[in-house]
């Protein structure tokens, strides 16, 4: 099976260029303030360094995707790979991904004005007391079973687009296309290896919810013994919450320095077996 032979590509890339982890540690390093922040409760600051983190790691996935295709086809790679690529393709791959941001909240935007013009006047019926009315209710009701419906399809279609593109930013860097065509390989892509992209996906969210299992065991391991003891003290339940916050924090850094680096790899080589005329 194609999906299982790019796994295996990427494998091999990985394991004969270890160099790669590097880039993981350095988006690991990135993220790290934010995620303890949030762990913690500081208001404020991680909003800031979210974007800090969204123009900085920019660069480092277009150097990542140039290690990994470099190691694809010539079976070695190197950091200044990295700073060379990351320069080149910085502001194509800056382009496509803020073109991405504006859809997105597009489509979000749409789907939640829906809900709000129809499950919210629903709501607003049912509490002011004119819903008690057969008709009105009947209609507010049905309208707001439609405007579910149709937020759904909204949020379905977007899924779908980006189902669809997920290579835009691959085929920017390795095949130094502008945004318009990145978008536009991606799309081939995806629409001649349909069901070889559902299998992509399919492993790529099955190891997604392979890896979340452990973060679930930490946040609740810690509360777990405290409530094991008797009548568990506020101090109890502060000491429980700081060592869940750490653990989920020191546990995320360690998987993001290993899949950055996996399921950036993955995709390059995917999209390189994949791609039309390859």
């Amino acid at each position: 099976m194609a999906v299982i032979r790019s796994l295996k590509d990427a494998i091999g890339v990985l394991s004969e260029n270890t160099i790669l982890f590097a880039v993981g540690l350095m988006m690991a390093a990135l993220v790290l303030p934010q995620t303890l922040m949030s762990q913690i409760g500081v208001p404020v600051l991680p909003f800031f360094l979210t974007i800090a983190t969204f123009f900085v790691s920019i660069f480092i996935l277009a150097g990542l995707y140039a290690m990994a295709y470099e190691g694809l086809h010539r079976g070695t790679t190197s950091l200044e790979t990295f700073k060379q690529m990351g320069k080149d393709r910085y502001l194509p791959l800056l382009g496509g991904t803020l073109i991405e941001v504006v859809i997105g909240f597009v489509f979000v935007f749409v789907a939640s004005m829906i809900l709000v013009f129809t499950v919210g006047f629903a709501i607003a019926s049912a509490f002011s007391g004119t819903g008690g009315e057969p008709e009105l209710a009947a209609l507010t009701g049905g309208g707001a079973i439609v405007g579910i419906a149709v937020a759904g399809v909204v949020l379905l279609i977007y899924a779908l687009f980006m189902f669809f593109v997920q290579f835009y930013r691959i085929a920017i860097v390795v095949d130094k296309s502008n945004v318009i065509e990145g978008y536009k390989k991606s799309a081939a892509l995806v629409r001649h290896n349909f069901l070889y992209t559902i299998g992509y996906s399919l492993i790529n969210l099955g190891i997604a919810f392979l890896i979340s299992l452990p973060i679930i065991v930490i946040g609740v391991a810690p509360f777990a013994l405290a409530y094991s003891s008797a009548g568990p003290s506020s101090i109890d339940l502060m000491t429980s919450s700081i060592v869940a916050s750490l653990g989920i924090t020191a546990y995320s850094f360690v998987i993001q320095i290993i899949m950055v680096p996996f399921r950036g790899t993955f995709a390059v080589s995917f999209y390189d077996r994949h791609k039309p005329g390859a």
